[in-house]
This record gives C-alpha cells, sequence and structure tokens, in this order.
C-alpha cells in the first residue's frame, strides 16, 4: 500500500512535488499518481512514482489521498471518488472554494477531509499553508496531513529561514516548516 495517492497532478500539485524531490529523504515510490493526461502520468512514472490508469486503482492502493483537481473539476469526478473513498482514507484537498459541508454531503458525514491552501511558492521551498479539517479527523489524522506538507516544503533536510508555516484553521496550531515545530 502506498503510502499517498494524488488525484491529478496540475500545477499545486506540481510544485509540491519538485519541492519534495529537493529533500534527499524524500521517496517518490511511496507516491501514487493518478491523471487523465496519459503525459502527465508518463512523467511522473519516469522520475520514481507509481502511476496509475484509473482513480480507482490509486484509492485502492493508497493510504492517504490528496485531491488536487480545480473547482470545475471536483464536480465531475465526485461520484467515482464517493465510489471508492474508503471511511478511514484521510484525503488532503487543495481544491479552492470547495468546503467542508460539500465534500460531507458527497463523501459522507465522517468523511476524513482536510482543506488546504498551499501557495505556489512551496515549489522553491517557501511557502505557508492554511488547514481546516473536517470533525471526524482525528489529531493524529491531522499530524499525516501536515507530515506531508513540510516534507512538500522543507528546503532540505533540516529546513531553512523562510520555509513558511502551517495555520491549521480555527488556529490551534502553527507548524515551522523549516524546523517542523509546533509553536503554540
Amino acid at each position: 500500500m502506498l503510502r499517498y495517492g494524488f488525484i491529478a497532478a496540475g500545477n499545486i500539485i506540481r510544485s509540491m512535488h519538485r519541492g519534495a524531490e529537493m529533500n534527499e529523504d524524500y521517496n517518490p515510490a511511496e507516491i501514487g499518481i493518478y491523471d487523465i493526461n496519459e503525459e502527465v502520468r508518463k512523467d511522473y512514472a519516469a522520475r520514481g512514482y507509481k502511476t496509475f490508469d484509473s482513480m480507482k486503482e490509486l484509492i485502492d492502493n493508497s493510504e492517504m489521498l490528496v485531491l488536487g483537481v480545480t473547482p470545475k473539476v471536483v464536480g465531475f469526478i465526485i461520484d467515482e471518488l464517493a465510489e471508492n473513498y474508503r471511511p478511514d482514507q484521510v484525503m488532503l484537498t487543495v481544491v479552492t472554494g470547495v468546503e467542508q459541508p460539500w465534500y460531507q454531503e458527497h463523501l459522507g458525514k465522517d468523511c476524513k477531509v482536510v482543506i488546504c491552501m498551499p501557495n505556489m511558492s512551496s515549489q522553491v521551498g517557501e511557502g505557508a499553508f492554511a488547514v481546516s479539517r473536517s470533525e471526524a479527523c482525528t489529531d493524529e489524522d491531522v499530524d499525516k496531513v501536515t507530515n506531508i506538507i513540510v516534507k512538500t516544503s522543507r528546503t532540505n533536510d533540516e529546513g531553512a529561514f523562510g520555509d513558511g508555516k502551517i495555520f491549521i484553521f480555527p488556529v490551534e496550531t502553527v507548524i515551522t516548516v523549516s524546523s517542523g515545530k509546533n509553536e503554540l
């Protein structure tokens, strides 16, 4: 089973991966990618990621999901996602403008969804992230999500000034990306 499965690999997701690839301990073999574009899948496969030809296959083989489609596309894929989503799966989503009640309506009241709004500077090792979690998410679930954010945003193994912070709403935690430390 893969640690993370990414549904779509557009600009924000590509930025997260490019930032992560700067770290020595980042292992693309732990990451699954599904994108409708075959060329995108080939590019990721050439860089060591496990790619899938269907969303179902990716979901079935991933512990945690990362949803990276555009707001226009999310409505078109939600039924397929809902058919295959497992209630124990945590899903990090970077889809803008879609709130927790919408995910609960489509994936179930107890879905474990964490909404994250990264900025594109994560690609160059500098970023800030706003995170909101559904009621069903445990602290452990949020730790899994913040772990992937830190991994994909930290400049190097130790981190560096300017790597940014993670803001979990309501603001209950601030994590400095460079150190991975909880600041509150």
